[in-house]
């Protein structure tokens, strides 16, 4: 077993539950109120985040998978770059659009599962 990789797959499926609980409260039930938005736009950003969900559930599931299967370094490899891109991003967007990061702190909850998955590659 891997325990820098299962790590990361923990971490990344609690990220998922503070998006798919906190993240519907704070962003998706607001997008779907919000009555000054045309249907396409708001209806194609709630699609954007159901995909995000799904992403961190598949990420979750990959790394945790890679953690215990002997060989599944390409997989653990491909999670970790997302992961890592994906954070990236979450670092440069709030400060680009003039927020905070306790606001949107997507970058922080991101990072540590692409260096815990590249950190479990490289022990």
């Amino acid at each position: 077993m891997n325990t820098l990789l299962l790590v990361a797959g923990i971490w990344c499926a609690i990220t998922w539950a503070i998006h798919t609980f906190v993240g519907g409260r704070s962003s998706a039930r607001p997008l779907l109120a919000a009555g000054d938005l045309k249907d396409t736009p708001k209806y194609t950003q709630f699609y954007c985040w159901h995909i995000v969900t799904i992403l961190l559930a598949a990420m979750a599931g990959g790394l945790i998978y890679a953690a215990f299967a002997p060989g599944a370094e390409d997989l653990a490899l491909l999670v970790a770059g997302i992961a890592i891109a994906l954070a990236l991003w979450g670092l440069v967007l709030p400060r680009a659009v003039g927020q905070s990061f306790a606001k949107m702190p997507q970058g922080f909850l991101l990072l540590p599962i692409g260096l815990l998955g590249l950190a479990g590659l490289a022990w």
